[in-house]
């Protein structure tokens, strides 16, 4: 079972299974629902730390760290060769995400056109 837009509120160990609170939905009109299950993947991203916290695991904890791509010009453009990224924080892990925007890429007729008549090809088959 997959749940999207749900918050983890609690982690209690039953037996064999595993209690899992939850609250479902915007604050608005949110409800709070309590599944079991024999297997509970943690895929909380960011706050992955605070839920293994939820049943004892405090072991680690991220702390998130902003990137930024960064193009350097010029006469000095030899002095960087690879991507640069910050030093892990002292005290746990640094989970660095990055916001990529691509440029637009002007576009031929001829690509335009192949792309055009992939997508007929594809509807058609």
């Amino acid at each position: 079972m997959l749940l999207r837009f749900a918050r983890v509120t609690s982690l209690e160990p039953s037996g064999e299974t595993i209690r899992v609170g939850l609250r479902i939905g915007d604050e608005e009109d949110a409800q709070d629902e309590t599944i079991e299950a024999r297997c509970v993947i943690n895929a909380a991203g960011l706050f992955a730390d605070e839920v293994a916290a939820m049943l004892g695991n405090h072991s680690w904890r991220i702390y998130p760290v902003r990137g930024e791509y960064c193009e350097v010009r010029g006469p000095r453009s030899t002095l960087i060769n690879n991507l640069v990224y910050p030093l892990p924080h002292a005290d746990g892990l640094s989970l660095l995400h990055f916001l990529v925007l691509q440029r637009a890429k002007t576009k031929t007729k001829q690509q335009t056109k192949h792309r055009k008549q992939a997508r007929v090809d594809h509807n058609t088959s």
